[in-house]
């Protein structure tokens, strides 16, 4: 649970690019908002060509966490372009940097998603995973819904403080999810270590059979003739 709303701050990147961008653009940049239209094609053309690709890199919790950590930086410094991308006159200068925090924020992007994926099916318990990939998708849906009232105060409103502060967050959130992926991953092994222990504990049982009573050796023994000498 501390997992999924962590990393519901972390998607706040979803709408940020569909709500925020478009205001920040034209109310706080010389760019013209049509360059929002080539920043949405940059975004959509390098997910479909290198997210696989990305995601190839994630390969347990450990490569999870780190994913998600350098996601977080690089979304960080993508807040940080858009911030100075309001501080310039000059057209060119403010959509070439609007242009270098859409390439940076689409791999922190990539990144954050592959670890995020690796995370929800890694420390879901055996037979629960539905269950738990349901409760941490909900992360999506939560992001989606708040996202555009907590960024147009921070980014439209607030202005390149509230980008700076934002890009601090993706850094801090990814920071703290570290150390409850590790506990998680640790709780998830003792789980399966106990799990094992039991399925070989009832193995051995059923193998040895039901145990023996005294009377049931006794019945089996023949009966004694009588007169006859032990």
């Amino acid at each position: 649970m501390v997992i999924s709303v962590l990393n519901t701050v972390l998607l706040l990147y979803v709408p940020l690019i569909a709500v925020a961008l478009p205001l920040w653009i034209s109310e706080h940049t010389s760019a013209p908002v049509s360059l929002l239209s080539v920043m949405l094609m940059l975004n959509t053309v390098v997910v479909a060509l290198f997210q696989v690709r990305v995601s190839e890199g994630v390969k347990d919790l450990t490569s999870a966490i780190r994913f998600l950590l350098l996601g977080s930086f690089l979304l960080a410094a993508a807040c940080v372009a858009f911030a100075f991308s309001g501080t310039w006159d000059s057209a060119w200068t403010a959509g070439v940097l609007l242009v270098v925090a859409a390439g940076l924020m689409v791999v922190g992007e990539m990144m954050q998603a592959a670890g995020e994926w690796e995370v929800s099916f890694g420390l879901a318990p055996k037979g629960k995973t539905g269950q738990y990939q349901a409760f941490f998708g909900n992360g999506i849906t939560v992001a989606e819904m708040l996202g555009p009232l907590v960024l147009t105060g921070l980014v439209v409103y607030w202005g390149a403080p509230g980008w700076i502060l934002l890009g601090g967050l993706f850094v801090a959130v990814s920071a703290a999810m570290a150390p409850m992926i590790r506990w998680g991953g640790r709780v998830r092994d003792e789980n399966e270590r106990l799990e094992r222990e039991s399925l070989a504990t009832a193995e051995a049982v059923g193998a040895a059979g039901p145990p023996r009573s005294p009377t049931a050796e006794h019945d089996r023994r023949p009966p004694a003739i009588p007169g006859a000498r032990a």
